[in-house]
């Protein structure tokens, strides 16, 4: 829908600490993922690349990703964010 930095954000501004605080967790980054399936997967694939996402998230699942749902985003972004990110 186009909101997927929105809701990246949300996870790891609100979300993740929410349930660190709240519930018995292992609050570390190399003890959490993301899994997504079909249209999710998109926003997991773009969770991968947004940097609130991938520095709360040590691992990313897509199950069947809708990767070219609006024209290739997902291709544009992994393009645009390859300079910056870890690989």
């Amino acid at each position: 829908s186009g909101h997927a930095t929105t809701f990246c954000r949300f996870l790891a501004s609100e979300l993740v600490p929410y349930v660190d605080r709240n519930f018995r967790t292992s609050a570390t980054k190399g003890s959490r993922a993301l899994i997504g399936k079909s249209f999710g997967g998109s926003g997991v694939a773009h969770a991968m690349f947004e940097e609130h996402c991938a520095g709360c998230f040590q691992y990313f699942l897509l199950g069947s990703p809708s990767l070219a749902w609006d024209d290739g985003a997902f291709f544009r972004l992994e393009e645009a964010s390859f300079s910056t990110r870890d690989p």
